[in-house]
């Protein structure tokens, strides 16, 4: 199966074990890379059918986005725990006790998946894939009239659905400078990226402010940002923009500025800050490991494709 670099693939890792105790102390370890980003979205435990027989089920999901292309192996998960030396006799809880356990050690089979560049119809912007993004802005000051002096912070926030904090781009770079022999100054601050687990969905989230202070009277344009992102769910490109603004630059004597906190879309619809827009969501391609701890010798990994 080939997938875009970068773009969210859904692991299940299944671990069976016998509803027999014949293992315990059971210890499922999640690899590190740095090739690839991992997060769990969820896991739960149930009884189920596995070849024919019943048996405990632990099943973890994940998100793995793979950041070199070419083909590559998904991540090797590690079984850690304690299996009954002699599984032949009897499993009371007394017989348990004085029976002897030995420690055993699995690893996932290897499973090779192509990973390709990103698709030529999306151009030569910086490749950002996700399920949904959205982008808004808050200004400081909504008042168009403003004093030299007076502190313009815009703050640009960015939440994107199935992509890592991490993958989201600085729309302005924290070096920038105002121009020279321009009436303002700029000071643009580091941004603050997050990632949670919602709903089994990874959310992210980048946060930056940007002060424009104006130096002298005259107009001060700030210009509005576009952002192109890749749609996993529609496999098309969109363009995402917020607007710019544009004050004029009185003296102190002439103003009353009007300090208000409201949101500007990529519509240029203001709306209150408490009600922000809801993320679409999508299903991405699940890929399966299996894990029989009972046979700790049997471990199968199986993709499926959604």
């Amino acid at each position: 199966q080939a997938v875009y670099i970068n773009t969210p693939l859904k692991l299940a890792v299944n671990v069976y074990v016998s509803t027999e105790i014949t293992a315990r102390n059971l210890q499922l370890n999640t690899p590190e890379g740095t090739e690839f980003s991992l997060f769990k979205i969820s896991e739960e435990n149930k009884q189920t059918f596995y070849k024919n027989q019943r048996y405990h089920l632990y099943q973890v999901q994940y998100l793995v986005f793979f950041s070199n292309t070419g083909t590559v192996s998904l991540p090797t998960f590690n079984l850690t725990g304690l299996k009954l030396k002699d599984t032949s006799r009897s499993h009371d809880i007394l017989s348990l006790y004085q029976q002897q356990w030995l420690p055993f050690n699995r690893n996932s089979n290897p499973l090779a998946i192509k990973i390709s560049e990103k698709p030529a119809s999306f151009g030569s912007e910086p490749w950002l894939p996700a399920d949904n993004i959205e982008i808004k802005q808050i200004w400081s000051n909504t008042n168009t009239t403003v004093n030299p002096g007076d502190a313009l912070q815009r703050t640009i926030i960015i939440n994107a659905q199935n992509a890592p904090a991490n993958s989201l781009p600085a729309l302005i770079d924290p070096t920038t400078a105002a121009p020279p022999n321009s009436n303002y100054k700029i000071y643009v601050d580091k941004p603050e990226i997050t990632n949670e687990i919602n709903n089994h969905k990874l959310s992210s989230s980048l946060i930056q402010k940007i002060t424009y202070i104006p130096t002298n009277t005259g107009k001060l344009d700030i210009p509005s940002i576009k952002l192109s992102w890749w749609n996993n769910t529609t496999s098309s490109k969109i363009e995402s923009q917020i607007d710019g603004k544009v004050y004029n630059i009185q003296p102190k004597n002439s103003t009353s500025p009007n300090n208000s906190s409201t949101v500007s879309l990529a519509n240029s619809n203001e709306v209150n800050l408490q009600e922000p827009p809801v993320a679409i969501t999508q299903n991405p391609p699940v890929l399966e490991a299996t894990e029989n701890a009972n046979n700790p010798a049997s471990l199968a990994n199986k993709a499926i494709n959604n």
